[in-house]
């Protein structure tokens, strides 16, 4: 989602790098397939191949069924894993701030909070959201975040959400604490 990142016209620019894209998929015997999300309304007048609101990616596969949704909006399948952005994550370390995942067993919600700010959840699928892959999206520091602010339906309980930083340095995954039990840390 937000492949282009833009409302109204894509920049050659965009266009070229969506080709180069495209063209490194298809040299690694890979299709691309879009997942729009609510930043890329002009995304169509730039791309003529699969384009999806949301995508089925797995239906029997190793986490069972898995649907790859923008984030921005309820899913219309059921899974065992729901992958999404648009939440752009980001977590402070030592200074510096860093794109990060966050995992969560069962921690999606059809969006409906209730009075205490959390989703009244009719779904249990696990939930994997993405960091930004983009220098126009810096990212939101997520020991910040508050189930009633996310800006997703996916996300009922934000702190039962697992920090994932990668380390470039060590080319190892550095898992956190629950948000609820991080904060409690800082």
């Amino acid at each position: 989602g937000d492949v282009v990142h833009t409302f109204d016209r894509v920049t050659a620019r965009s266009r070229e790098t969506l080709d180069r894209l495209h063209d490194a998929c298809r040299r690694a015997g890979a299709d691309l397939e879009l997942v729009a999300g609510n930043h890329d309304t002009a995304l169509s007048g730039a791309w003529d191949g699969p384009l999806h609101d949301e995508l089925v990616v797995a239906a029997d596969g190793d986490f069972g069924r898995c649907v790859v949704t923008h984030g921005h909006e309820p899913p219309g399948n059921e899974a065992d894993l729901y992958v999404f952005g648009h939440l752009h994550p980001t977590i402070g370390i030592e200074g510096d701030r860093r794109p990060c995942f966050l995992y969560g067993e069962g921690s999606n919600g059809d969006g409906n909070h209730d009075g205490d700010g959390n989703a009244d959840s009719d779904r249990d699928g696990d939930v994997l959201c993405l960091p930004a892959f983009t220098r126009l999206a810096p990212g939101v520091e997520v020991t910040d975040w508050r189930a009633s602010e996310l800006d997703t339906p996916l996300v009922d309980d934000v702190d039962r959400l697992e920090p994932v930083v990668y380390d470039a340095g060590t080319d190892d995954a550095l898992r956190f604490p629950p948000l609820g039990e991080l904060r409690r840390l800082l």
